[in-house]
């Protein structure tokens, strides 16, 4: 009986067996109404109890993970194992046997300026990794660069400016930093399941660049106060995130 017990709660290993393989579908389902985040902000620990049994659906979505070579540009990704195709563009990921890494992304750009991109994250950003256990700490940081043109951007990006420039860069630093800090039973509606928690802090800086006649790439904020038009897109984000 004691056994039984010790069993039932117990920390668990993460294994590479959890990373997503060619054909698989994960179904998400998303609640944005939660007021008390407590019940997943508890202090670090193990034998835990997080019961999420009162969450709705407000809305559902599925990712399908298909063989890199679906993808139209997978010869920009090579070595990549798996793509994730949306409308908006396309995923490309990289799987081995103690990293599911995110390569990089090719599609529209993410500020809708209707532009095409292909932007490689360098190095690639380890989204899982195996094995997984309780007191594991894991930091990284990518950097990832988007060169184009401006002939299609409104001008108003560039107000205050002495000139538009032909060409911009857009410069993303990421700094991540996980921490596996409590183990124990998260339920949630429909399930119960043996869980490590993982937190995720991270911190992305977007810089912009304008490309100057005999002087190459200047960061935008030398020339352009607050960055101009682009002001919205600079500066610093920090998320903080917990994975079960």
């Amino acid at each position: 009986f004691s056994a039984l017990c010790f069993g039932a709660s117990a920390q668990i290993t993460v294994t590479a067996a959890t990373f997503p393989t060619g054909g698989d579908t994960l179904r998400f389902a998303v609640d944005t109404s939660v007021g008390d985040v407590s019940l997943a902000v508890t202090p670090p620990g193990g034998n835990q109890l997080w019961n999420f049994t009162n969450l709705q659906a407000a809305n559902t979505f599925s990712t399908v993970y298909r063989p890199a070579n679906a993808g139209m540009s997978a010869g920009s990704f090579p070595g990549a194992e798996l793509v994730v195709i949306n409308q908006q563009g396309e995923t490309y990921f990289n799987v081995t046997n103690t990293a599911f890494e995110n390569l990089g992304y090719a599609g529209e750009d993410p500020a809708n300026f209707s532009l095409s991109v292909l932007a490689r994250f360098q190095p690639p950003i380890k989204e899982r990794r195996a094995p997984l256990n309780f007191f594991d700490i894991n930091q990284q940081t990518s950097d990832l660069s988007l060169p184009f043109s401006t002939d299609n951007l409104p001008d108003t990006l560039f107000s205050g400016a002495p000139f538009v420039p032909d060409s911009i860069r857009i410069r993303l630093n990421l700094q991540r930093l996980d921490v596996v800090d409590g183990w124990g039973t998260c339920q949630i509606p429909g399930g119960q399941y043996n869980v490590l928690r993982e937190k995720r802090t991270e911190y992305t800086t977007t810089a912009l660049d304008v490309k100057v006649p005999f002087l190459g790439w200047v960061d935008l904020g030398t020339i352009i106060p607050n960055g101009g038009g682009f002001g919205g897109f600079l500066g610093t984000d920090t998320t903080v995130s917990y994975r079960f």
